[in-house]
């Protein structure tokens, strides 16, 4: 039997449907180079458990790879009828191989306590990558034909041509969206991680030509050489997580192509080589990702119904709002407790009689967002509003109505401004329902809404099954809504005077009649008046400085109103009020003067006061500098990783650092900085586009990581409502990605785990990761590290605060001010397809996925599971999605929940 290949052969069709194959395929064989063979092979496929089923009903159809016959170079034989040195079946000199698990079951055998989970049947579907290493290079335009003996059930026998214009090769890296003709520098990456041979040698290939092709025509536009970068044991990460603190694991070598700039569709061929991803290069080459990115923070609206248009094909009912959602009126509950007043920003069962000693009655309110996989909001998520303000504010001309694709648009707003007063428009809901309760005085609430210590995420059935549901379904526990505190209502005062200030600049009324000037200053008020002694050290170590929010809050307002009570306020307080690094402002100077997740805000909203305000020089000068030190603190990594991308090179390898351009500080100030005659924007500009590439596809998985975007998205994601939706996976998430395997505990393990891939009972992947007497080996390199395990919220969740956000601030801030309709330019798949198309050699096929609503869909392992444990009270954000259960100790098997209880994960944010 013979099948031809020449690039990979689609995994999934493109509503993601299951897989009629249930064995080992050679899905893709293609050179890697002129001289190394890839083979990429696929054991199967999970048969997900559907909404309201128990998890156990998961299932791993797979076949196993035969990987020591695999590993014999006798199993292979390459054969030429045109190329003189292959004239007889020549075998491969070596061959090497990875391999992990793509795709996994939530369904947990027996439990062992000091363990976790231990299955004696199949929980996982495994890829493989093979790299026969040949005798001799293969010559341009030649045909070959590789047998593969018995070791795929789909064929025996593969055709390959070589022609580095015509075959892809995973190790020819780009940002596979789209260059930017404005970029100052373009580069496309040569590199691989060949998994137990190292990386892939490519000195002998130094010199050779790079091409840039056109992709339908092949036709040659523009040539480079091919240089050294930077060597396999460059240091890219002061942190944890990667063996020689490199992400890639392999010699990066590069094709410099920044002079090139005629829009087209386009692809990167280097000689000897092959070609990468097809890219497009414009003007407004950033537009689709920043659609995507704003599309995810879209798609956590909780409260209302999305219908296929505004979501992208992901429709779904309305959730969590008392008259909208089937059976959750009168659940949804008003607590007078503040958040600030309990021990924990998360979900801990000793601060449940606080929380329910303030306990009113039901409240009719909605439209929180929801903070991750699972549905309740946390105090941080004012984050997003605030830094889309900001992102409007710098660059509302790049801004337009309607390109979101959102309710609001046609409204005469542009979409950033309407997604921006999401937030602000719950609270002022908020606000209301409880003042006409008789419950409230004005003060802002709900900076806390969830339901995790009266029930979980999922629930027990008549049988005690633990069955799943989605957020349209979670109606069988109390909702609590905390109470109003002056935290959230000068952050709230802050976000109503930035929406008040833009739409007066727009000339435009609010479309919903709201005055939001006179929001921030009757929020300004209650919040002066009802600060208690003792709120400047609050109870709950998670709270944000109350000082900090109410300087964001004075200095927004003095924009806003131009009363000067207000800068008076702010100049005299920020002389004693801690800033980043515990000491006030001016007891800082130098290298010391930063920002973190607070104080930025009070920084941006001073410098964009209007010189006729009159801004203090003393307090621009010192935020200048913090501005600058956290630029330069933010983009250290250009210079010094191989890729070139941003991030602070001492986080650990947790929550986006792999997955998401977390230099949003950079962008933001470097662009205010202008009005101070600064050339950091200028000097930054750079690495702000290679750090998008980066995220793009630039990286060592040639991954663009939001889901649906590209031709290589991520796929196994943990997002609960997406699970049971045939467009599986909900399109523009960002999730978690690479996790430190050394972050999280070792045991107990399981499907929900991090670190699932360390059981001992079997081989999840190939090198082994392994941990005995908790003494970890880890040869892969960090960013190889993705797994695709979407039971597991540590890796695959994320939230929209830490992941999306940071991603809509770069990407759109590099827009142009001429929009483009991205649809007609992208060369991927339309916008829902998603999907593996012609060439996803990601892992993680997601074959299981079932076409009807309540067909397939991973459940990763329960919502309920893992939160921090007692000595994660004080985590630095507040943001957390995955809790302990509440559920009872049963005999035999544990459920679900406590397993995730057990294992104590790691789930405190690593982000302020």
């Amino acid at each position: 039997m013979r099948r031809t290949l020449r690039i990979l052969c689609p995994l999934l069709a493109p509503l993601g449907l299951a897989s009629q194959a249930a064995a080992a395929e050679i899905v893709e064989v293609t050179p890697l180079t002129d001289q190394v063979l890839m083979v990429h092979l696929d054991d199967g496929y999970v048969k997900i458990h559907a909404l309201g089923k128990p998890l156990a009903d998961d299932e791993a159809v797979v076949t196993p790879l035969d990987a020591s016959a695999a590993f014999k170079s006798s199993s292979w034989t390459l054969q030429s009828a045109d190329d003189s040195d292959f004239a007889s079946a020549l075998s491969p000199t070596d061959v090497g191989r990875k391999s992990k698990g793509t795709e996994w079951s939530a369904k947990c055998g027996t439990w062992d306590a000091s363990y976790g989970c231990i299955n004696d049947f199949p929980d996982m579907a495994r890829e493989h990558w093979v790299y026969l290493f040949l005798p001799k290079p293969m010559k341009l335009g030649k045909k070959y034909t590789l047998k593969s003996g018995l070791l795929a059930t789909n064929g025996d026998s593969w055709d390959v041509t070589f022609d580095p214009n015509q075959h892809r090769s995973q190790a020819v890296h780009v940002n596979q969206i789209a260059y930017s003709t404005t970029a100052p520098q373009k580069f496309g990456y040569v590199y691989q991680w060949l998994g137990d041979r190292g990386g892939l040698e490519l000195a002998d290939y130094a010199g050779k030509q790079c091409r840039i092709v056109e992709e339908k025509t092949s036709k040659l536009v523009f040539t480079s050489k091919l240089t050294f970068r930077k060597d396999k044991k460059n240091v890219e990460t002061f942190g944890q997580g990667t063996k020689d603190g490199n992400f890639a694991g392999a010699d990066i070598y590069e094709c410099d192509f920044s002079a090139f700039n005629t829009p087209g569709n386009y692809l990167l061929a280097v000689e000897g080589i092959g070609h990468s991803y097809p890219f497009y290069l414009h003007d407004d080459a950033l537009r689709q990702p920043f659609y995507y990115a704003m599309k995810g923070i879209f798609l956590n609206r909780s409260g209302i119904a999305y219908d296929a248009k505004v979501s992208d094909g992901f429709a779904r009912p309305a959730p969590h709002n008392p008259k909208l959602t089937p059976g959750f009126a009168g659940q949804l509950k008003y607590t007078s407790t503040r958040y600030e007043d309990v021990t924990s920003g998360d979900a801990d069962e000793k601060d449940k009689p606080l929380w329910e000693a303030g306990l009113k009655g039901g409240i009719d309110t909605w439209g929180w967002y929801q903070d991750a996989g699972d549905w309740d909001a946390y105090p941080g998520h004012v984050r997003i509003p605030s830094m889309l303000l900001f992102l409007y504010e710098g660059f509302s001309s790049h801004f337009t109505d309607g390109e979101l694709n959102i309710p609001e648009s046609g409204n005469g707003i542009p979409d950033l401004l309407d997604e921006a007063a999401w937030l602000p428009r719950f609270y002022r809901r908020t606000r209301l329902a409880i003042q006409a309760a008789g419950w409230g005085t004005g003060g802002i609430a709900g900076a806390r809404v969830f339901g995790d210590l009266w029930g979980g995420d999922n629930w027990k059935d008549a049988a005690g099954n633990e069955v799943s549901q989605a957020s349209y379904t979670d109606t069988h526990r109390q909702w609590l809504v905390s109470g109003e505190d002056p935290w959230q209502t000068y952050r709230y005062a802050a976000l109503a005077a930035q929406l008040a200030f833009n739409l007066d600049k727009l000339g435009k009324a609010d479309p919903e009649g709201v005055d939001w000037k006179a929001e921030a200053i009757s929020a300004w008020d209650w919040a002066s008046k009802n600060t208690k002694p003792g709120d400047n050290a609050p109870t709950n170590k998670s709270s944000s400085p109350l000082g900090l929010e109410r300087l964001y809050a004075a200095a927004a307002l003095y924009r806003a109103t131009g009363t000067a009570s207000y800068h008076d306020t702010f100049k005299s307080e920020i002389a004693t009020v801690e800033w980043s690094g515990g000491k006030p402002l001016a007891a800082l100077a130098g290298k010391d003067r930063n920002l973190d997740a607070n104080s930025r805000f009070v920084a941006f909203a001073y410098l964009s006061l209007a010189k006729s305000l009159n801004p203090d020089p003393t307090l621009v000068s010192a935020f200048t500098d913090a501005i600058t030190n956290a630029a330069k603190f933010e983009l250290q990594g250009v210079a010094e990783r191989g890729a070139r991308w941003g991030g602070n090179m001492y986080m650990p390898m947790v929550v986006g650092q792999g997955t998401t351009p977390l230099i949003e500080n950079s962008v933001i100030g470097a662009n205010l900085l202008k009005n101070q005659g600064s050339d950091l924007w200028k000097n930054s500009l750079a690495g702000f586009y290679t750090t998008a590439d980066y995220f793009l596809g630039n990286n060592p998985l040639n991954t663009s990581w939001i889901t649906r975007m590209g031709e290589n998205p991520p796929k196994g994601i943990f997002r609960m409502d997406s699970f049971y939706n045939k467009e599986f996976p909900t399109p523009g998430f960002i999730p978690y990605g690479p996790w430190a395997t050394s972050m999280g505990t070792f045991y107990p393990l399981g499907p929900w785990a991090g670190n699932w891939v360390l059981d001992k009972t079997q081989e999840r992947t190939y090198p082994r990761i392994t941990s005995v007497d908790k003494v970890l080996t880890n040869d892969w390199p960090g960013h190889e590290q993705w797994f695709e395990l979407r039971t597991a919220p540590l890796t695959a969740e994320n939230t929209i605060h830490q992941n999306n956000c940071p991603t809509a601030v770069l990407y759109g801030a590099l827009t142009s001010e001429t929009f483009s309709d991205w649809r007609q330019l992208e060369t991927g798949p339309v916008p829902g397809g998603g999907g593996a198309g012609s060439g996803g050699a990601g892992s993680g096929a997601n074959h299981g996925n079932g076409a009807d609503a309540n067909g397939a869909g991973a459940n990763g392992a329960g919502a309920n599971g893992a939160g921090s444990d007692a000595s994660d009270s004080d985590a630095s954000d507040s943001g957390c999605g995955c809790r302990i259960a509440s559920s009872s100790r049963t005999t035999g098997a544990a459920s679900l929940g406590l397993l995730l209880a057990a294992a104590a994960l790691l789930r405190r944010r690593m982000r302020q």
